[in-house]
């Protein structure tokens, strides 16, 4: 009967060590998994900071390109021709208003 009830408490005991073994197992499986999600999150974070980056990099670029377009005259279209224009005309005569004077 001794012998009996000393083999039960052992098997009891490789049992008990056996879930004890799976239990650490599934505690560094868990540990692993959190850590590879933490790092997921960081490269997600990464990502949006770099997608906000370029894109404040575009929105300066664009400004920086208004801002010299608004300083810089627009030819329309009128390449290689001079305006006959002489330097004692005033700039708000219209041409036909000079057509006028000249007649």
């Amino acid at each position: 009967m001794i012998s009996i009830i000393q083999d039960q408490q052992d098997q009891l005991m490789e049992l008990l060590q056996s879930v004890s073994n799976e239990r650490d197992s599934f505690k560094e499986e868990v540990k692993e998994l959190r850590a590879q999600l933490e790092v997921e999150k960081q490269c997600e974070d990464c990502q949006t900071a770099r997608e906000k980056a370029r894109l404040h990099l575009k929105v300066r670029q664009l400004e920086e390109e208004k801002a010299t377009t608004a300083v810089e005259p627009q030819d329309h279209g009128r390449v290689g021709r001079k305006r006959s224009r002489s330097k004692d005309i005033p700039p708000d005569l219209s041409r036909s208003k000079l057509k006028r004077i000249q007649q």
